[in-house]
């Protein structure tokens, strides 16, 4: 015990030779300061001022200083966590351009540049584009001939149509001309027959006999004629009515057709709506653009007897273009590079989409709830103003190595600081406490056994006015001021041991000069 004293009374009397040797040394130097001024006038009697507790800061003096101010806000002190964090671009944030196919590149852009919607971000002169353009024809012309045999199917069915309907009409022609030709047969042989038998009798001449047998033949062969007509007639009809009308269960030929010419239309369009489809992925255009007509001079292999193709084919070189708003981050490629199908070719972020992770302690998770109000702080010298706001989220699970659990705090808005990679702080306002009235407890200056607090003169900002603190409890960043300070209050953070050092614990006015050095009033 003996020697843990002593060793407690040496530190705290090294200590206090310091503060001796530093409290003569900025004794001398502001006595010095002042000397120069004060002796190159006449000495003049005068009184002693009036002790008072405000200091002259001017726009120099805080300069050279370094005197930055600070304001006193309302908030809750008791009741806040604060997390160490970074700001990281969320996943849909970032968007990596990797080259859809092999091919030599050409970037348009570089990096830091921004880039709004549709802006190129580079050239591809791919060989396997042309091999897609090839298959893209191929599939066209598909589609034409499939197009065509649909048109040809549906013209023989009309055309069978026709047929059957001229066929139908004609039948009871054919019906008419069998009976008068049967009528004109029977005629016939009955004249025959009446001639014969007058002739058998002994009257009549045998020339008129002859006449009437060969028209009996001929009636006889145009009757045939007629009925090998007329069957011809009904196999061409029953032929023409089978192909159109089903017969039975079996679908009709013509019908049968039809079908399948659509069927083959409908596969070479949905192959060719796929190959668009895959080709608007590569290119960026969409299908209506792909297909909308463009010009191109004649005589070219891509339209030798025309002066319009579709944009597809007037394709030479790709053109990535820009998807959203961003900046580009870097350039992964140098102009003419080769690259492979997927390289990764230039990243685009938006500066806009960031989030804020950290590592919570494991000992604060009774206390932490998703949705729970959270600020994000901006880094020195950052001021109150300049926060991000937001819910605050929690990881499922935790590190049981670190005692630690993620979190993420998604900001409603943003700001010119907030930048992904920017290390900041979280403070999450948890249930049970009360916002009281605090400053920074960087702004609370310790002068002996008092502490010291400066607030700027609201009607001269030209001026701090020395006070001694009242405080309350703090959570190692923020401190309660019970009073002497109102909301809205200015008072000294960056500065704020020069001054209580000038002040050498009295409450003694004084003033800067602009080199930094304090003279009292009261010499």
């Amino acid at each position: 015990m003996s020697m843990i004293s002593s060793m407690v009374f040496s530190r705290r009397a090294r200590r206090s030779r310091q503060l001796v040797l530093l409290s003569c040394l900025v004794s001398g130097l502001l006595l010095s300061a002042c000397g120069d001024h004060e002796h190159g006038q006449a000495e003049k009697p005068h009184e002693p001022a009036a002790a008072t507790n405000r200091i002259a800061v001017g726009e120099n003096v805080r300069r050279n200083l370094g005197i930055t101010y600070v304001k006193a806000e309302y908030r809750v002190v008791s009741a806040t966590i604060r997390v160490p964090g970074r700001l990281v671009s969320p996943p849909e944030g970032v968007r990596e351009c990797r080259g859809p196919l092999a091919g030599r590149v050409t970037p348009a852009v570089a990096a830091f540049q921004a880039v709004k919607v549709g802006d190129v971000l580079y050239h591809l002169d791919s060989p396997a584009w042309r091999e897609r353009q090839r298959e893209l024809a191929t599939l066209a012309a598909a589609v034409s001939r499939a197009e065509l045999a649909v048109s040809v199917a549906l013209a023989e069915r009309a055309q069978a149509e026709r047929t059957l309907a001229a066929l139908s009409a004609n039948a009871p022609l054919h019906r008419e001309r069998a009976e008068t030709l049967a009528t004109n047969e029977k005629l016939w042989q009955e004249r025959v027959a009446a001639l014969d038998a007058i002739q058998q009798a002994g009257g009549g001449r045998a020339s008129d006999l002859a006449e009437a047998r060969a028209r009996l033949a001929t009636a006889r062969a145009e009757r045939a004629a007629a009925g090998e007509h007329q069957a011809e007639h009904l196999l061409e009809h029953a032929r023409v009515d089978a192909a159109l009308n089903r017969q039975g269960d079996a679908p009709s030929r013509l019908g049968a057709e039809i079908d399948a010419a659509r069927a083959a239309k409908e596969s070479a369009q949905a192959s060719y709506a796929l190959a668009l489809r895959a080709a608007s992925s590569f290119t960026g255009h969409s299908v209506d653009e792909l297909l909308a007509a463009v010009e191109v001079p004649l005589g070219e292999a891509l339209a030798p007897d025309a002066g319009t193709v579709p944009r597809w084919r007037a394709i030479d070189r790709l053109a990535v273009r820009a998807e959203s708003a961003g900046v580009v981050q870097q350039v992964a490629v140098s102009t003419g590079a080769w690259i492979e199908e997927h390289t990764l070719v230039l990243t685009v972020v938006d500066p806009t989409a960031i989030r804020f992770e950290g590592q919570a302690l494991q000992s604060d998770l009774a206390r932490l709830r998703g949705g729970q109000t959270a600020v994000i702080l901006a880094p020195p010298p950052g001021g109150p103003d300049d926060r991000l706001s937001g819910r605050l989220a929690i990881s499922p699970s935790a590190d049981p190595v670190s005692r630690t659990v993620a979190i993420a705090v998604m900001p409603s808005g943003t700001t010119p600081w907030a930048r992904p990679g920017v290390s900041t702080v979280a403070e999450i306002t948890v249930a049970g406490g009360d916002e009281e009235l605090a400053v920074p407890l960087a702004a609370v200056a310790q002068d002996d056994l008092k502490r010291l607090l400066f607030r700027r003169d609201p009607k001269d900002p030209d001026q701090v006015i020395r006070i001694d603190a009242d405080l309350g409890t703090n959570d190692g960043v923020w401190v309660v001021v019970n009073s002497g300070i109102k909301d809205g209050d200015e008072v000294v953070l960056g500065g704020v041991y020069e001054l209580a050092l000038s002040g050498g614990g009295a409450a003694k006015g004084g003033h800067f000069h602009a080199d930094g050095t304090f003279h009292a009033d009261d010499h």
